[in-house]
C-alpha cells in the first residue's frame, strides 16, 4: 500500500513536470521555405541536396539550420495502373497538398495532368507571367491557364527516363519561392 501511494505520487510529479516544460516545444523544428518532390525520378538524394544547395545559393538565401529547402526524390506514382507502393505514395503526395505542405510537383506528363483535373495547379502565368515563360519550352495549358511547364534540360542532364514537368500546387503557402525555383530550374538547366 505505501509504494502504490509513492508511485502515485511520483507520477503525478512526473505528469506536473512534463505539463509544465512542454517538451513537445523544447524540439527544436525547422521552419520549411521550400517543399518539393519529384516523382519517377532516378536522381540521388545527394543530387537533389545540391540542386537545393545551388539554389539557395543563387537566390541569397543565407544557410540557417532552422530553414529546410528539400526535393523528395522517394516518389513513385502512376495514374494508369498503380501498383500498392504507388497508390501508398499517392496518398502520401494527397496528404502533402491537402496539408499545405507541397510547393512544387516535378512529374511526367500523365501525373501532372491528372492532379489539373483534380484543379490542383496554380496558373503559372498570372505567378511568374507570360513573358518569363520561355517560347521555347513547352507548356501545358487549358484556356489562358498555364498549369505546368517542361524541364527538358533538367531530364537530360540527370538523365531522368520519363518526360518531366513542373507545377505549384494551389495550396502552396510558399508560392514566392516556388516561382523563384521554377525560374531557376529553367535558368540553370
Amino acid at each position: 500500500m505505501h509504494f502504490k501511494k509513492q508511485y502515485f505520487i511520483l507520477g503525478v510529479l512526473v505528469f506536473v513536470l512534463l505539463y509544465l516544460l512542454d517538451p513537445i516545444s523544447l524540439v527544436e523544428t525547422k521552419e520549411v521555405k521550400l517543399n518539393a518532390y519529384i516523382a519517377n525520378s532516378s536522381l540521388t538524394s545527394n543530387e537533389s541536396k545540391a540542386i537545393m544547395e545551388q539554389f539557395k545559393g543563387e537566390y541569397n538565401y543565407v544557410s540557417n539550420e532552422k530553414e529546410e529547402y528539400s526535393l523528395v526524390t522517394d516518389l513513385f506514382l502512376s495514374v494508369s495502373d498503380p501498383n500498392p507502393a504507388e497508390l501508398m505514395d499517392a496518398g502520401r503526395l494527397t496528404a502533402q497538398i491537402a496539408g499545405k505542405e507541397l510547393d512544387i510537383l516535378i512529374s511526367n506528363k500523365e501525373v501532372i495532368e491528372h492532379y489539373y483535373k483534380l484543379e490542383g495547379f496554380e496558373n503559372l502565368n498570372e505567378l511568374i507571367g507570360e513573358k518569363a515563360l520561355f517560347a521555347d519550352e513547352q507548356l501545358l495549358n487549358d484556356q489562358n491557364h498555364t498549369y505546368a511547364v517542361q524541364l527538358k534540360t533538367f531530364s537530360n542532364q540527370y538523365h531522368l527516363t520519363t518526360d518531366t514537368w513542373i507545377a505549384i500546387p494551389r495550396t502552396s503557402e510558399r508560392k514566392e519561392t516556388a516561382v523563384q525555383f521554377i525560374e531557376y530550374l529553367l535558368k540553370e538547366f
